[in-house]
């Protein structure tokens, strides 16, 4: 929103200039390290990696939040697949969008609150469009859908959801989150604290009424058309503040299921921007 209805936000422009540019979680940290970009989203499981190999990326605050609001997908199965929980995934094929993603770990945890064998799960990478297909040709049994190709598979019937992030986590948790250069922070202060002050703007704004951003949106070319029709998005956080007890908790729990090595785990509190970010505890 801050360049797609830049108008509303003069900031950018007067005390810092937002430039957009798009690139694959796993280019996005290659770029940080090579100077190509001040700031950029990252998963909480790619910030711990980012972190272990020794990149100074910090979080600054959550743009997306799994909770009980949260509409960001679910995992779906076809009707009468019998699989209607996380302990019947035992054995099954799953989608997901590659090794190391966040919808692994969220399979792997609700299997194990479920008391169920987590190893005991394969998974298959692939694009997001091409969940639904696999889904129906039987190449999977359950399938991760964001929220726009979940609502076009609920539209056309014959699927049902099996869990949402927030079911298989079972506590909020960042799915989300926006990080900075510390040492682009410490020599723009002004710029950074004016940012912040956008994007909680922002936030809010988008919270109180999205449905007239969403042409904007469509014309920056950020969402496609069918995200407009898909239902409310991810998760908020009030303020786009951090809990640093989740993120701590989250990473425990990621430890525990194989999905991080625990040597690469490191507390929460060096994990963000100090002074800087976002932090609701």
């Amino acid at each position: 929103m801050l360049w797609a209805d830049r108008a509303s936000y003069p900031n950018n422009g007067r005390f810092y200039d937002l430039q957009p540019t798009l690139y694959q979680p796993t280019d996005r940290m290659a770029a940080f390290q090579a100077g190509q970009l001040e700031a950029g989203t990252i998963s909480l499981p790619g910030l711990a990696a980012a972190a272990f190999r020794g990149i100074n990326a910090r979080a600054v605050a959550t743009l997306v939040q799994v909770n009980e609001a949260d509409n960001e997908g679910a995992f779906v199965t076809l009707s009468g697949s019998g699989i209607t929980s996380a302990a019947d995934l035992v054995g099954k094929r799953v989608g997901y969008y590659g090794p190391n993603t966040i919808s692994e770990f969220w399979v792997r945890h609700a299997m194990r609150m479920a008391g169920a064998d987590s190893n005991n799960v394969s998974f298959l990478a692939l694009p997001p469009p091409a969940q639904e297909q696999a889904l129906r040709n039987g190449q999977i049994d359950v399938a991760w859908m964001a929220r726009q190709f979940l609502a076009q598979a609920r539209a056309a019937g014959g699927v049902d959801v099996v869990m949402t992030p927030y079911q298989a986590a079972q506590s909020t948790q960042p799915s989300l989150m926006i990080f900075f250069s510390p040492e682009f922070v410490e020599a723009h202060p002004q710029a950074y604290c004016a940012w912040r002050a956008d994007f909680q703007q922002a936030l809010q704004t988008w919270g109180e009424n999205r449905e007239p951003l969403f042409p904007l949106l469509i014309a920056a070319s950020y969402i496609r058309p069918s995200s407009a029709t898909a239902g409310p998005d991810g998760g908020r956080s009030p303020g786009g503040a951090m809990s640093l007890a989740d993120i701590d908790r989250t990473l425990q729990q990621m430890t525990e299921v194989g999905f991080l090595r625990p040597n690469m785990v490191r507390p929460a509190s060096e994990l963000v921007l100090p002074g800087y970010a976002l932090i609701a505890d």
